[in-house]
């Protein structure tokens, strides 16, 4: 469980690793955007559209500004990036919780049905224990209690949700299965 546990958390972790790896060029997109907004403003000799494309003005801002970044002219826009990213972010955590239902959520809810089963299967005579550990005979089965003989005339009453088939019962009844 342990192992499924840290895979998840690894999984969690990148998905979320290359959404910040988006951000951060974003980020430095946008930097170079506003550096190449400001060579614009400071030199007034530079044509607003000399002909040349948005690939090649970035080139020209970052070497200029001393920022490196890697620019084609088919780069899609920073719409179209943020719309990559959310549905990346949206299928990782849907497939996280498809994993967490399969690996976990789903088996706990079949303990829990099984277990259910073996209470209603509980009668006067069977052995049972508590979930604080004491260990009795069923004397008589109410709605929601058990009368338990834990020792000569000594008769508690319990609830059904603290109670569990015993061990030695679960065994004895595993071996007349088996040999069916």
């Amino acid at each position: 469980m342990k192992k499924i546990f840290v895979n998840l958390t690894v999984l969690a972790m990148l998905t979320f690793g290359s959404v910040a790896v988006m951000a951060q060029e974003q980020v430095a997109e946008a930097v170079v955007a506003e550096a190449q907004e400001v060579v614009t403003d400071a030199d007034p000799s530079v044509p607003a559209d000399n002909g040349s494309t948005d690939a090649e003005q970035t080139k020209t801002v970052s070497s200029e500004s001393g920022l490196s970044t890697s620019t084609t002219s088919a780069q899609p826009t920073p719409a179209q990036e943020q719309q990559g990213s959310s549905w990346s972010f949206w299928i990782m955590m849907i497939a996280i919780f498809v994993i967490f239902y399969f690996f976990m959520i789903r088996p706990q809810q079949k303990k829990q049905k099984e277990l259910q089963k073996q209470r209603d299967a509980l009668k006067k005579g069977d052995r049972v224990i508590s979930a604080g550990g004491i260990y009795g005979i069923i004397k008589e089965v109410n709605e929601t209690t058990f009368l338990i003989e834990v020792a000569k005339d000594v008769v508690i009453k319990m609830d059904k949700g603290s109670i569990y088939v015993a061990a030695d019962d679960v065994h004895q009844a595993q071996e007349v299965a088996d040999k069916k």
